[in-house]
C-alpha cells in the first residue's frame, strides 16, 4: 500500500488521537491516523464525560452528543457517602459507541484511517518526521503519538521513564436502579466507579494496584462481596453474582521533556502523555 506525505501523522486510535486527527484535519492538515488494533474500540473505561468533555465532543462532533444524561455524582468512603448535583452537563456513553462517533467525525473531517497496522516513528529532522506503516515510509510535518499509557514509540525513544508498577482496570455491566447517576468509592490501593448507562445498566469499573487487584480478584466468583466489604455504604445498590466482562494492566508512565527531544515536530497526547493516579500515588 502507497501512502501519500502527509501533514500529520496521528499514531494511536483511540479518543485522544481520534480528537487530534479531527482538530488536525478541520484547519486543513492531510492527516493520516493509524491503529494497530481495529476501529471501534472496545476497553475497559469508566464511560463517564466530565461536563468539559462533553462540550470538547460537541465540538468534535458538531451536533449534541448522544448519551445518558447524569446529573448526580456520588461519593462513598467505608459507610459514609456524599451525593451532590452534577455542575453541568454531563454523559454516559459505552465505549464502542463513543469510539464509533469519533472514527465517524474523523472520516467526515477527511482523515484517512489506517487500521490493523502498526506505525513506527522512525526519524526526526528539523523540518519532518519519518513514519514506517509496514513497508512504507511516509514523510510528514508533525508525528502525534496517541498510543495509550504503554506507548511502545514514547518508551523507545526515551519520552517517558519506565513504569513504576502496573495498575489494573476492569469493567462489567451490572443490572441496577442507579438513574442519572455517577459514583465513586475509594478502595485500598484504588477506586471504583459506577456509572448509570440507561434503562437499568450499570457500568461497574475500578483502577487498582496489583495488591488490591489481587484482594478483590474481580474475575472471581463472589467479587461483590468483596468489594461491599470494602465499600460498606454500596451495600444494596450490587447484584449478585457479578461477571466481569474484561480488564487489563495499563502501565503508568512518566512524561520526559519532549521539547528537548523534537520541538515542534512530535508531540504526545493522552495517557502517553503521563497519568496521575491520587488514589494509587503513580504516575506523572
Amino acid at each position: 500500500m502507497h501512502f501519500m506525505d502527509m501533514d500529520s501523522i496521528v499514531i494511536g486510535g483511540g479518543p485522544a488521537g481520534l480528537a487530534s486527527a479531527v482538530r488536525l484535519a478541520r484547519i486543513g492538515h492531510r492527516v493520516l491516523l493509524v491503529e494497530r488494533r481495529g476501529l471501534p474500540q472496545k476497553k475497559c473505561c469508566g464511560e463517564f464525560l466530565h461536563p468539559s468533555a462533553v462540550r470538547e465532543l460537541r465540538l468534535l462532533l458538531n451536533q449534541e452528543p448522544p448519551g445518558t444524561r447524569i446529573d448526580r455524582v456520588r461519593i462513598s468512603s467505608g459507610t459514609q457517602t456524599r451525593e451532590f448535583p452534577m455542575a453541568g452537563q454531563a454523559l454516559s456513553i459505552p465505549r464502542p459507541a463513543l469510539s464509533s462517533l469519533l472514527v465517524s467525525a474523523a472520516a467526515n473531517a477527511g482523515v484517512q484511517i489506517i487500521t490493523d497496522k502498526t506505525a513506527e516513528l522512525v526519524d526526526v529532522s528539523d523540518r519532518q518526521v519519518w513514519v514506517r506503516i509496514g513497508t512504507d515510509r511516509v514523510a510528514a510535518g508533525q508525528a502525534i503519538l496517541a498510543e495509550g499509557s504503554s506507548s511502545p514509540t514514547a518508551r523507545r525513544l526515551g519520552l517517558v521513564r519506565p513504569a513504576r508498577s502496573l495498575v489494573y482496570g476492569f469493567s462489567a455491566r451490572v443490572r441496577a436502579d442507579f438513574p442519572n447517576t455517577v459514583a465513586l468509592a475509594a478502595v485500598r490501593g484504588g477506586y471504583v466507579g459506577l456509572c448509570d448507562l440507561g434503562s437499568g445498566t450499570v457500568n461497574l469499573a475500578g483502577l487498582l494496584s496489583v495488591k488490591a487487584f489481587q484482594r478483590l480478584a474481580p474475575s472471581k466468583p463472589g467479587f461483590e462481596e468483596r468489594l461491599l466489604a470494602e465499600i460498606p455504604a454500596w451495600r444494596g445498590m450490587l447484584p449478585a453474582g457479578i461477571s466481569v466482562e474484561f480488564y487489563q494492566a495499563p502501565v503508568c508512565t512518566d512524561l520526559g521533556n519532549i521539547r528537548e527531544f523534537f520541538p515542534g515536530r512530535v508531540f504526545v497526547v493522552g495517557d502517553a502523555a503521563g497519568q496521575l493516579h491520587l488514589f494509587l500515588n503513580e504516575g506523572a
